[in-house]
């Protein structure tokens, strides 16, 4: 359990009216995602389309930039440091210990990395926490970081 939230279950729980083949969002970026999950493991792309459907597309694009700029090595997943600090600029501020606890539950593993799927799914649990507009700061953490990399890039 996270802030009163049970997190037991991976989506098979899936709320009420999501059956088992989700609509992909319109969003290029998200749908380039979603076939490349499940060309790679037809399970997670699945997965992504059921967790996808739940935000707007202008809300999992923000998320996709803001995940991207934070994943500083580019392997495709965020450390529990990293998504914890997200989560601090949401507003969540939460101990590491709960962050760890929180992505052990959704992974149901060690909470060594969160890939974008995992990443979604933490963030579709942890919604009813955060004001309607709070999803858009995602948008302002990805242009801080990207204005951060830019400005140290080398020749600048």
């Amino acid at each position: 359990e996270y802030m009163g939230i049970s997190i037991s279950h991976r989506m098979n729980n899936s709320p009420p009216g999501v059956g088992k083949t989700a609509n992909v969002p319109n969003s290029p970026i998200i749908r380039s995602r979603v076939t490349a999950s499940k060309a790679i493991n037809p399970g997670e792309g699945i997965r992504l389309a059921r967790i996808s459907s739940h935000f707007r597309d202008e809300e999992l694009e923000d998320m996709e930039s803001a995940f991207t700029a934070v994943d500083d090595d580019r392997n495709g997943a965020i450390d529990v440091s990293q998504l914890k600090e997200m989560l601090e600029e949401l507003g969540l501020e939460q101990p590491i210990g709960e962050v760890k606890s929180l992505v052990r539950q959704t992974i149901n593993g060690e909470p060594n990395a969160v890939g974008w799927c995992d990443f979604l799914e933490i963030m579709l649990k942890l919604r009813k926490h955060l004001k309607p507009d709070d999803l858009s700061k995602f948008r302002v953490i990805a242009h801080q970081r990207t204005s951060k990399l830019f400005r140290a890039a080398p020749g600048r």
